[in-house]
């Protein structure tokens, strides 16, 4: 085990434990506003379903809930994904609920996110004291003695969990990102079936690598509408590549474009910055 970093295990822990701005900070946790976001990803081989309380992002650590609590419930008829199914997802909800409000009330507990996979659902928080997650779970086994319920504590002063485990990935954010843009289209008026010009952004550090990635990107269909962007501002990434695609707006393309694009990335030094539709004037040069 390495010396160095148990001791900033430990001053992580400590920092911050008293005084004014800790005490902000644990009001920052208990009253911050939630916003939860969903996504699929892999752990261990298997589909994961994600569910994170982004909305903890801006003031998290908070060191004085330094223990990471666990508790785990066995779905009953989980599907072949290992996800719950239809019918039981009522009652799975309704008993999430259920653990959220005895942790947080009685636990003094945040919740801040949950994963499911492989026919469990592991709902995560973080608290000052694990003493209270035993008898907790005891008393909710009884009352729903249809499910198996199991649990876990460790301390996690940095919230380390949180943001390599729960947090999304790059590309997860850019999934959830393209979630809410597009039911903001579709609340607008657009017909998201209906096929559109699209414009999708990247930048990168130097001239070799635009090029070579907007090659690529000609080969894979899409058109080349500015590789001479320049933004001071985003040094050492000021080099942009503006490129278009014509296509609809289902949930399924904007997914596939998307995984496209960080394919590309994945070669070069490059950003991903994301996509719009495309101003009317740039219509006239494809018609």
């Amino acid at each position: 085990m390495n010396e160095h970093k148990d001791k900033q295990d430990v001053k992580d822990m400590i920092t911050f434990s008293t005084g004014e701005d800790q005490l902000q900070r644990h009001d920052k946790l208990m009253d911050n506003p939630r916003q939860y976001e969903l996504y699929v990803t892999q752990v261990d081989d298997y589909n994961a379903l994600i569910q994170v309380d982004l909305g903890l992002r801006d003031v998290a650590p908070v060191p004085a809930y330094f223990w990471l609590l666990g508790i785990q419930v066995e779905i009953l008829d989980p599907g072949d994904d290992g996800f719950y199914q239809a019918h039981e997802r009522d009652a799975l909800l309704g008993l999430e609920a259920e653990i959220i409000e005895t942790m947080e009330t009685e636990g003094h507990a945040r919740f801040v996110g949950s994963v499911t996979y492989a026919g469990t659902r592991m709902m995560y928080f973080y608290g000052q004291d694990e003493n209270y997650l035993p008898p907790i779970v005891g008393s909710l086994a009884a009352k729903h003695e249809d499910y198996e319920f199991n649990f876990m504590s460790e301390k996690d002063g940095p919230w380390r969990f949180f943001f390599n485990s729960l947090y999304p990935a790059e590309v997860d954010m850019m999934h959830i990102r393209n979630r809410h843009m597009l039911a903001n289209l579709e609340a607008a008026g657009l017909d998201l079936e209906a096929t559109y010009a699209v414009s999708y952004y990247f930048y990168f550090q130097d001239g070799a690598a635009r090029a070579q990635a907007a090659a690529q990107f000609q080969l894979m269909g899409f058109e080349i509408v500015d590789d001479h962007m320049y933004v001071e501002s985003l040094e050492p990434m000021s080099l942009g590549l503006r490129i278009m695609a014509h296509h609809d707006l289902s949930y399924a393309t904007i997914t596939e474009k998307t995984y496209d694009c960080f394919d590309v990335m994945e070669n070069y030094v490059g950003i991903f910055d994301g996509w719009e539709l495309s101003p009317a004037e740039d219509l006239d040069k494809w018609i």
